[in-house]
């Protein structure tokens, strides 16, 4: 039974628009309904009541901080006051704080007062599972971790087209996700067998490159992901053992990095690829994935070294 959730995200505006738009992306590809700002205009009381209404409605909120505090109301941005009221809602929240090294526009930056409420406003949304974001990639990536993450441990009502009774519907629900309620260490092995399973079933080009025309993938580990579910299994078990304290491994971060290239957030998996590297930089199946990530991006130069390399420490790789 799909259930659809609709999710806040609140943030400022002008400084963010591309990260904003990034955000609401990702939460349609994941089936699910975002709402925001982009429907209101916050300096209208009346509109306030609708943003409300909205918060209301909604199962889960993101908020965004980056440099700005926003327009005010008085004392207090719209941004903390629609902050504040999803936290008197008891609404789950997902909070990300752009990380303090990441350069940034000067114009998009606050000074004085508003700088000084800006830091407590972060401090106030620094909770225990705040992450910090550096581009709108990155950001859209643990939006989508952030949010399966939430799905698992907060479950809500959500929205199922044509229920025959809510009731009935909602003791379902809490019954498939007590039953879906596995060993995470179990679970994730299934998933990384059903990934396996489905080695050696696609062909693709990896590079428009005549010293590589007659490399054969089906020898190395391109698995792809037939489902959204088993990346979101694959993600919340991650990220549950991480809770755990339990240290990952680099097949670990590896078959992270396929599931991601397989949804096509290259950036994302070349990101994972490089944990798996800096573990083991001798995993020549990283390398080549790598390579092929970045050659999804255009960037065939840093590909071609990334599959000389897998050559190097594999000297059959492309036979």
């Amino acid at each position: 039974m799909k259930i659809k959730y609709q999710i806040f995200v609140s943030s400022t505006y002008e400084d963010l628009i591309e990260e904003r738009n990034a955000v609401m992306k990702a939460i349609q590809e994941m089936g699910h309904m975002p709402v925001g700002m982009e429907l209101f205009n916050a300096s209208d009381k009346t509109q306030w009541e609708l943003i409300k209404n909205q918060i209301d409605d909604s199962d889960y909120y993101v908020i965004i901080a980056a440099h700005r505090y926003g327009s005010t109301d008085g004392n207090i941005s719209y941004t903390e006051k629609e902050y504040d009221y999803a936290v008197k809602c008891g609404i789950p929240k997902i909070p990300l704080i752009i990380d303090k090294n990441v350069h940034w526009e000067p114009k998009f930056i606050d000074d004085g007062e508003k700088k000084k409420c800006l830091e407590k406003f972060k401090e106030k949304i620094k909770e225990k599972h705040c992450k910090f974001w550096k581009n709108k990639d990155d950001l859209a990536g643990k939006v989508f971790i952030g949010l399966y993450k939430a799905f698992e441990d907060f479950p809500r009502p959500g929205w199922i087209k044509n229920p025959i009774n809510q009731v009935t519907s909602e003791i379902n629900l809490t019954k498939l996700i007590e039953k879906g309620m596995v060993d995470a260490k179990k679970q994730l092995q299934k998933i990384k067998n059903e990934f396996i399973g489905e080695l050696n079933k696609e062909k693709e080009n990896i590079i428009k490159d005549s010293n590589f025309k007659n490399i054969d993938i089906t020898k190395h580990k391109e698995i792809s992901v037939d489902t959204k579910s088993q990346l979101s299994e694959l993600t919340a078990n991650i990220e549950q053992r991480k809770e755990l304290g339990e240290k990952l491994s680099a097949d670990d971060y590896f078959y992270q990095g396929l599931a991601f290239y397989n949804y096509k957030k290259y950036q994302i998996a070349i990101d994972l690829l490089d944990k798996v590297l800096r573990i083991n930089p001798k995993y020549y199946d990283a390398w080549n994935n790598k390579g092929t990530a970045l050659s999804q991006l255009g960037k065939n130069k840093e590909a071609i070294k990334c599959y000389d390399k897998a050559i190097e420490l594999k000297s059959n790789y492309y036979e």
